[in-house]
């Protein structure tokens, strides 16, 4: 919808709190969001059209920021994103044949969340049944693009 306002609507222990997207970017969609145990929420969003972006709110300090922002894989789509402890979100990434996958460590850091990456690409056209496990290790298997054999399961701790 075009120029559509997206508004989150967090309850947290009865207050309420919203926060407008647009202040960041004009946005289509909000396409997922995750909560972890320690208050962060994790939004993904569909800017126009041109990519996505994880926005990361803290539903205590009640800070915002955009910690993905379409730069690593240039107008990429977020499959997935799950929070494995409560400082560490795993993000799949799609663009064209592309996968990756997406390691973010976030930390507060003078009044403001930080983040760090690393990313994860796999040597062989695209990630099939990606699965996070218990012991938090994910699992995932790559296949060549003609989708015919199972290149391999990679592990990422």
């Amino acid at each position: 919808m075009k120029n559509h306002i997206v508004t989150l609507l967090i309850l947290v222990a009865g207050y309420s709190f919203s926060m407008d997207a647009e202040q960041f970017f004009k946005t289509d969609d909000v396409k997922q969001f995750e909560m972890n145990s320690n208050g962060s929420m994790i939004a993904t969003i569909k800017s126009m059209g041109q990519g996505q972006s994880i926005v990361l709110t803290n539903l205590y300090s009640l800070k915002t920021n955009i910690i993905y922002a379409d730069n690593q894989i240039k107008n990429s789509n977020i499959e997935y994103i799950h929070w494995i402890d409560k400082d560490t979100l795993i993000v799949g990434i799609s663009s064209n044949n592309l996968v990756a996958i997406l390691v973010i460590n976030l930390f507060f850091e003078q009044n403001e969340f930080k983040s760090t990456d690393q990313i994860f690409l796999p040597k062989y056209g695209y990630v099939k049944d990606p699965l996070i496990k218990e012991d938090n290790t994910f699992l995932f298997v790559a296949l060549q693009p003609n989708n015919s054999d199972v290149q391999g399961l990679y592990k990422v701790n």
